[in-house]
């Protein structure tokens, strides 16, 4: 609802506010379980203000929408922070960023935990700005403990965690509560991109075709912990999961890689496939069969516990909304409704 302008009586009785539907959804992040994926998205919610004397005005709060694969209409809808990016989720929280502070949300409750407002008045570091870092720490996936939900900071040049509770402590403090050796050689070489808790390196290399192959091979820890090999050519592949080491699907080893089905310069991906540590590609599935033949725009992908979840912005009788579709470790599709 509008708030009442600071005007005479008789002006202020002239205000009529009506709402009207989200604007400019935009899928940014997975999670939840398994059991139930969900895809939150922003959006602008726009308010019309007739006025007798200035006439039409409008007013736009940023909001955030959580969806299912149940239904085209948002399970949540919540006033939150303008949000720039999503750092990643555990379970039903989401570690956010508005500008340069992080704030998190329950998305299953429909609720902001800790805005970045809250977070930058309780804690001075974060109200400098921040960067969302793991700290080369082995039990962190990305940035963020899939455990804890911890998430990992830098701000000045000096190493922070941020707990689910708010509270902010330095690296050195949370390594001395849950000791943890840091191997000189965490991270892969020549560009390539460890795979979560593994000794595994993986990287693409071009193929005579004009595509891409998966490269995996051993990381510089390890020498034989995998036998180096190589997928398929495919075709504008990117790495689904990836929040600064790549996840597998569930407790398999396969990777997961959204690429085009076929050569084009800036076509859009339109596949997901799933391939094994020995470059095998176990199964393959199109958009077409999560969406039908509905025109997609923006779209996140990502993966949750045992599937691959998806939500992209499709149009509606009202305009437009976010259909979630998810593929589990088999390959079964469960389409979007």
């Amino acid at each position: 609802m509008v708030p009442p302008l600071r005007e005479s009586a008789f002006a202020a009785a002239s205000i009529l506010a009506t709402g009207c539907g989200p604007s400019a959804l935009t899928p940014i992040a997975a999670g939840g379980s398994g059991a139930r994926p969900w895809v939150v998205a922003t959006g602008t919610k726009i308010d019309q203000v007739s006025h007798r004397r200035t006439g039409q005005e409008a007013k736009t709060e940023a909001e955030l929408y959580v969806f299912d694969g149940s239904s085209s209409e948002p399970i949540r809808t919540f006033k939150a922070p303008p949000t720039t990016s999503a750092i990643g989720a555990i379970g039903d929280l989401v570690w956010l960023m508005s500008g340069q502070e992080p704030y998190l949300i329950d998305a299953a409750a429909g609720r902001v935990v800790f805005s970045a407002g809250d977070l930058g008045d309780r804690h001075a570091p974060i109200a400098a700005g921040v960067v969302a870092d793991s700290h080369g720490h082995p039990g962190f996936v990305g940035p963020i403990h899939p455990d804890t939900g911890a998430l990992g900071l830098l701000a000045n040049g000096t190493k922070y965690v941020l707990t689910t509770d708010g509270s902010l402590i330095t690296f050195e403090a949370y390594l001395a509560d849950h000791p943890a050796e840091l191997p000189k050689d965490l991270v892969c070489r020549g560009g390539r991109t460890r795979v979560c808790g593994r000794d595994v390196c993986v990287k693409f290399i071009p193929d005579s075709s004009g595509g891409e192959r998966l490269e995996v091979s051993a990381s510089p820890l390890r020498p034989d912990a995998v036998t180096k090999a190589e997928s398929t050519a495919l075709f504008g592949p990117e790495l689904v999961a990836d929040p600064g080491c790549v996840r597998t699907l569930g407790d398999t080893d396969l990777l997961v890689v959204a690429h085009q089905a076929k050569p084009g310069r800036n076509a859009a991906r339109d596949q997901i496939s799933a391939i094994d540590l020995a470059g095998d590609t176990k199964w393959t599935v199109s958009y077409a069969e999560l969406y039908g033949d509905r025109e997609r725009r923006a779209n996140v992908i990502d993966i949750v516990d045992d599937r691959v979840v998806t939500g992209v912005n499709v149009k509606s009788g009202l305009g437009v909304t976010i259909a979630v579709a998810s593929i589990d470790a088999t390959g079964s599709v469960a389409p979007a409704p």
